[in-house]
């Protein structure tokens, strides 16, 4: 599938059982709305050991419920020593908005998630139009002083 290889262009069947213990998530591909479709049927299965989350319209991700994209920004900051108002998200769906705990600026593209768009603290262009990229541009621009 086309675009199934356009996020994990290495993908293969696998059986479960020859995974191990060091799983990190499963991302589950449904073409139809995951949202509306898909994720009513197995939003049951969140618990206080496991996350299930829509991360795009046709994704949805299981994984450790202790681990989000959120705790993936606080580590980074820890590891760098730097603060949440030095912090900086972008995101686009349901599965980022752990992040703007973490941060000051949370930059969400005009195309995003209405939940998502509503959490963030700016609404930026469609990430159609590259706006992202120029984002972080002006941003970086305008640290720097230029």
């Amino acid at each position: 599938c086309r675009e199934l290889r356009r996020y994990y262009p290495t993908w293969r069947n696998m059986d479960f059982d020859s995974l191990g213990d060091d799983l990190i998530k499963i991302a589950f591909f449904y073409l139809q709305d995951v949202e509306k479709n898909v994720y009513p049927r197995v939003r049951d299965f969140e618990s206080d050991t496991l996350s299930v989350k829509v991360t795009g319209y046709s994704w949805i991700d299981v994984f450790d419920a202790r681990v989000s994209k959120g705790t993936g920004v606080k580590r980074l900051q820890e590891q760098l020593g730097i603060s949440r108002e030095e912090t900086v998200v972008f995101g686009d769906y349901l599965n980022d908005l752990p992040m703007a705990d973490y941060a000051a600026l949370s930059c969400v593209p005009s195309n995003g998630h209405p939940e998502v768009r509503r959490a963030f603290t700016r609404v930026i262009g469609s990430n159609r139009d590259g706006a992202v990229a120029q984002t972080i541009i002006a941003l970086l621009s305008e640290y720097n002083g230029y």
